[in-house]
């Protein structure tokens, strides 16, 4: 800063302005304190030596700066204050630290938003690229091929592609309601892409604005100092081959969807976690993607480890295995020996996901989406069983819509979407245990659940007193294929639930209920 002009300091030298009590002294202090003295101006003889603390010399006064500090003025009385302030003063190189950790936190936001952002689109790309899905699974119902090769070979022997032919029928009346309604899913589906309501993106929009303004915002990050320094630790991986970058990182995103995983690359993923002990937040996506039971199971044991972990998101969306095709939904002449291999698999897999929901009980928040899976009655007891041992959870994204579970018929194995009792019950047991839930997110759509399992899941939910937050997808798949009459009970049923829960809660939830519309109280 500036200091006070040369010219300034000359001119009080050359006037030698006099003490008026001691004509040859020059004046050189100003007094501080007011009495009954009329001259606040003094000469050094004037002074008492144990009043300097109240007296400002006039050099000093005209050699300061900005950062010069008086001892005793003006707050002589509380000299603490004037040693804040020189305390804070000395520490300016700090606040340029500050600025950076900020800068850094708001690059690392922007980053992380980017990514979802991205991911989200070319989800929402790749359901939009599906409107040619209606012709196509038609195409497999009718089995158009295999129709055209017996017509084809029928004067090779007209007996044997006449049986084949009443097989195929049969197989088409065993499976019509199936058959029909996969139809309808993807003539729906293609509605909906027509139809696609861009004012969902535009409310995402003005809530993450919301969020942004938030008048507490500079608050939150003054108190989330520490995790500043692990949002610089974000690591996102796309490919197997940025892995090999991943070490000592908090934060892992790994994105391996639609991929065929094979059991060296599962051992790549592996060694990626044994490099990073001190991962708080973990994300695995292998939607769509093809991986091996043991090789599923070795990324689990390790994962189990990590007892640090707070932040869990699986996502296993419509997982394959390489030794099947379940692509027409039956599988028709699998042998018993294929069949209980099949299951095998199933029933591993969520073995794997039961030991690690139980050997990390410290997570607070979970995302799994199970989604479009085979799991079994009793891989899917399991998992919820499993799950119950996580009491520590307070936001829960639990994802159990378009379950099959197999059932076996002679030759036919019977792909059902049906959450029965016994599976409800142990749903319903799962939310029981929780008592500090604040966001939950239970998605059970495209499954047949009855009235009783409704109004189980709903009595379930009623206890979870703590909740702020409630998403509660029940879009029923057959739905449209009921009576006017039999709507009115089924919406009667459950709405007598949900409103009892409604008066509990109001102030402090905001439910959106599908079955197919929306339910929105703010």
């Amino acid at each position: 800063m500036d200091i006070i002009d040369q010219p300034y300091m000359n001119q009080h030298s050359e006037s030698n302005f006099k003490c008026p009590k001691h004509l040859n002294k020059n004046i050189e202090w100003i007094k501080l304190v007011e009495d009954s003295d009329p001259y606040a101006l003094k000469c050094t003889k004037c002074l008492d030596k144990t009043e300097f603390v109240n007296y400002i010399n006039i050099e000093d006064l005209l050699d300061s700066n900005y950062e010069t500090i008086f001892e005793g003025w003006p707050f002589s009385q509380e000299p603490e204050i004037l040693e804040r302030l020189k305390e804070i003063t000395s520490k300016a190189s700090e606040v340029i630290e500050i600025k950076d950790k900020i800068r850094i936190f708001f690059k690392s936001i922007r980053m992380k938003i980017d990514s979802k952002l991205e991911v989200k689109q070319e989800e929402i790309f790749q359901f939009i690229d599906q409107y040619n899905k209606a012709q196509e699974e038609y195409n497999q119902i009718y089995q158009k091929e295999k129709l055209i090769d017996i017509v084809k070979s029928m004067n090779q022997d007209f007996e044997k592609q006449n049986q084949m032919l009443k097989e195929i029928i049969k197989e088409n009346n065993l499976n019509y309601e199936i058959n029909k309604q996969r139809l309808l899913n993807q003539i729906n589906n293609f509605n909906k892409i027509i139809n696609l309501d861009l004012d969902v993106y535009s409310r995402v929009e003005k809530k993450l604005c919301d969020v942004i303004e938030n008048e507490n915002w500079l608050l939150k990050i003054c108190e989330q100092q520490q995790e500043i320094s692990n949002l610089n630790n974000i690591f996102i991986a796309k490919c197997l081959d940025d892995l090999s970058q991943c070490i000592n990182q908090n934060d892992v995103d790994i994105d391996l969807s639609q991929q065929l995983i094979k059991t060296e690359e599962a051992k790549i993923i592996t060694r990626t976690l044994e490099n990073n002990p001190n991962i708080i937040r973990f994300s695995l996506n292998l939607s769509k993607s093809q991986i091996s039971a043991d090789g599923f199971k070795g990324i689990c044991s390790c994962l189990e480890k990590f007892q640090n972990i707070r932040c869990l998101k699986l996502n296993l969306s419509d997982l394959s295995v390489n030794l099947f095709n379940t692509a027409n939904h039956v599988l028709i002449g699998v042998n018993s020996f294929n069949y209980n291999q099949y299951c095998q698999f199933w029933l591993s897999i969520s073995n794997s996901i039961a030991d690690v929901l139980q050997k990390l009980p410290n997570i607070t928040e979970l995302d799994l989406n199970l989604s479009q899976n085979e799991i079994g009655p009793e891989g899917l007891k399991k998992i919820l069983c499993a799950l119950q041992k996580c009491r520590k959870v307070t936001q829960l994204n639990l994802n159990l819509s378009n379950l099959f579970l197999q059932l076996q018929i002679n030759s036919f194995t019977q792909r059902l979407m049906t959450l029965g009792s016994y599976e409800v019950q142990a749903l319903a047991a799962t939310l029981d245990a929780f008592k500090n839930f604040q966001s939950l997110n239970l998605n059970l759509s495209m499954n047949q659940i009855d009235d009783n399992g409704i109004c189980c899941i709903a009595d379930s939910l009623l206890k979870c007193n703590s909740i702020e937050n409630l998403d509660l997808d029940l879009r029923y798949y057959l739905i449209n294929q009921l009576n006017n009459r039999i709507i009115y009970q089924f919406f009667t049923k459950i709405f007598s639930l949900i409103f009892k829960f409604l008066r509990i809660f109001l102030n402090s939830i905001q439910i959106y209920f599908f079955i197919p519309f929306v339910l929105e109280l703010n």
